[in-house]
């Protein structure tokens, strides 16, 4: 949202969406960084306010960000709105382990996108609150944290991963 993309978040922490409508979500980044609370470009949802979402329309990207136990259900809500692979919708899988053959086995290889994110630790503690550790970020030590690739085998580097690595670039600057 800080680099000018639109994010919608879907949250099943009641506290968290309505406190992030209110005032926005506020960031601590690596202590070499300064804090900010981002207001513009996001929207916060309720899990039941994915009922008024359009099918197949909503959004180009559909990240999964949950508990690994979450994983299928999150991904099966999500695909539902994200555009189709035709029209250059995917899903990329935010969490720990590598759980992309997950959602997979729910979308399809062909509509997931794989993502490495190493050395990445962020805690939510308090609502609307998100605290990334360390005191640089990883790129400042000359490391890549996010690192998408294609799951079907031979597709190489493709434009929508190229597009999604510049996109999180930003993110461990």
């Amino acid at each position: 949202a800080r680099a000018g993309h639109k994010v919608t978040i879907i949250d099943g922490w009641p506290e968290n969406v309505e406190k992030i409508k209110k005032d926005g979500i506020h960031v601590e980044p690596p202590s070499c960084d300064s804090p900010f609370t981002q207001r513009e470009n996001v929207r916060v949802l309720h899990i039941h306010d994915t009922q008024c979402l359009k099918d197949g329309a909503e959004f180009d990207i559909g990240f999964v960000a949950v508990k690994a136990f979450d994983t299928k259900w999150a991904t099966a809500l999500i695909d539902r709105y994200v555009k189709p692979s035709s029209e250059g919708g995917f899903i990329v899988s935010a969490q720990n382990g590598c759980p992309d053959w997950e959602l997979a086995s729910i979308a399809g290889a062909d509509r997931v996108v794989g993502l490495v994110m190493s050395f990445f630790s962020v805690g939510a503690w308090a609502p609307g609150h998100v605290e990334r550790a360390g005191d640089k970020t990883m790129r400042m030590k000359g490391y890549t944290t996010f690192r998408p690739g294609e799951l079907v085998p031979g597709l190489g580097l493709t434009e929508r991963v190229t597009s999604l690595a510049e996109m999180l670039d930003v993110i461990d600057q």
